[in-house]
């Protein structure tokens, strides 16, 4: 067979077009019916972002009805990723930010520009944020020489403020950026319209305190803008648009008034310990404290100070590492710390009230059950004696006169009665003394009641610290 004639050649040529022409068909039927709805939806997702603006947040009210957290317009400088790519001489252009800003009391470092840019949290569509509560003459500048700095854009947006400064910091928290840990855990929650209030890469949260635990109730509903986007994610119009609805105001039972007060005594008998003698002949460095306010009627916390404190509007602006490093340790202890739910600590006389009432509902003594308190309780053999503060003598006390002259002798003698029963832990217990109180503030500790089981435990573990595991009348006593 001669396959080099012109008449085969052409027929065979034939037969490939064909094919080429029912393969391409065959694509085309392919794509129009079975996936053009996909395609469809695809190239909607391809024009079109979501664009969220944040919304205020909800504003605190203390128990009078006085705002101690609010909102408040800032001046913001951002810069447009989008449009910085188009930039010719990109390094210069943030260099001359950085030199304006710098000169009207905004200062700032071109490497915090450069890593604020770079960080990979936030959404490629927003400007972001690298200057904020700057001044009308910055936004003046830049108007004025808006063409010598492309990408670089301005705007009024809301930020949290704190007008009684550090005043109730451990109560209220702060608020910040949200990290990606906390993005891919949170829960949103919605508005009385039933619209979701949607976290974004560059959201502001809780962080702690109130504004951590009452988030969902705090926040508001952010704006939604659905943008249409060019073949190069630039924007190029708007398809749909939400307006962010403010977040719902709270009121504490804090009274902003007792509090500060709180908060100065607290600062004022540190101050005076600071570098006194204890009675072992240490030096106090009393470098930190807290104090509690309740109202005996309903066991509402009035007050609640801690210190060493800290200004939330630190965390509002944006808050340095550094900055961060030297809170989590003023004079050796951390400002970021509640001590007044966070701290376990001995409760000193308080707890007479315990040791009272083991030895009252238990039958052991009565209103009238006296002794006479000479100043020293003696207990064991060999003999070991406890003593009053500065071995003051009461005379007959009895539970009454114990508890109002605090007579350490008194309940020393209590707590010798009860030895080898565990009546003072199940009255503890009783009173919840080794729980948590459930009160709404985060990182609560829950209080610790040392039992003989427990004390045994430690030594096992622990015998360098705990060379005797044994339950003694000694440990009763100081219980």
């Amino acid at each position: 067979m001669d396959t080099t004639s012109p008449r085969l050649r052409m027929s065979l040529l034939g037969v490939v077009v064909a094919a080429c022409f029912i393969a391409l068909f065959a694509r085309l039927w392919y794509l129009q019916a079975l996936e053009a709805p996909e395609l469809a939806v695809q190239a909607t997702a391809n024009r079109t972002r979501t664009v969220a603006t944040e919304a205020p947040r909800g504003r605190i009210f203390d128990l009078k009805g006085r705002v101690i957290v609010d909102n408040r317009t800032s001046l913001i400088v951002s810069i447009d990723r989008n449009e910085l790519k188009k930039v010719k001489d990109r390094d210069d252009l943030i260099a001359r930010l950085a030199d304006v800003l710098t000169a009207n009391g905004a200062p700032i470092k071109i490497s915090t520009i450069e890593r604020r840019l770079a960080e990979k949290n936030s959404d490629q569509l927003q400007a972001v944020p690298i200057a904020t509560d700057v001044t009308e003459e910055v936004i003046h500048r830049l108007s004025e020489y808006a063409e010598d700095f492309p990408s670089v854009t301005y705007e009024r947006k809301t930020v949290r403020v704190y007008p009684y400064g550090t005043a109730a910091s451990n109560v209220l928290g702060y608020t910040g950026r949200i990290t990606a840990e906390i993005l891919k855990k949170i829960e949103p929650g919605t508005d009385p319209d039933g619209v979701e209030k949607t976290y974004q890469p560059d959201s502001i949260v809780g962080m702690a305190g109130i504004e951590s635990t009452y988030e969902k109730e705090l926040r508001g509903t952010p704006g939604i803008e659905l943008v249409q986007v060019d073949s190069k994610n630039r924007p190029v119009g708007t398809e749909s648009y939400q307006p962010p609805k403010s977040g719902n105001d709270i009121q504490l039972h804090i009274d902003i008034e007792v509090q500060m007060r709180a908060e100065q005594a607290l600062v004022e008998r540190l101050d005076v310990l600071r570098g006194t003698s204890q009675r072992d002949g240490t030096v106090r460095g009393a470098p930190a404290g807290s104090v509690v306010v309740l109202d005996p009627r309903d066991g509402g916390v009035v007050a609640l100070a801690s210190a060493p404190s800290y200004d939330p509007q630190e965390f509002a602006a944006g808050i340095s590492q550094e900055r961060y490093n030297q809170l989590q340790n003023v004079n050796g202890a951390s400002a970021l710390i509640d001590r007044s739910i966070t701290g376990q600590y001995a409760p000193g006389s308080t707890f007479k009230l315990v040791t009272a009432a083991a030895a009252l509902s238990n039958g052991l003594i009565d209103a009238n059950s006296s002794i006479y308190d000479d100043g020293v309780y003696r207990v064991g053999n060999p003999v070991q004696e406890f003593t009053n503060a500065g071995k003051e003598k009461y005379g007959n006390v009895n539970v009454v006169r114990g508890l109002t002259v605090s007579s350490d002798v008194y309940f020393y003698w209590l707590g010798d009665r009860m030895d080898g029963t565990t009546l003072i832990q199940d009255a503890a217990t009783a009173f919840g003394f080794d729980k948590r109180t459930g009160i709404d503030l985060p990182n609560e500790s829950a209080g610790y009641v040392l039992t003989k089981a427990e004390k045994k435990a430690l030594s096992n573990k622990y015998p360098d610290a705990y060379p005797n595991g044994d339950w003694y009348t000694g440990d009763n006593v100081q219980l």
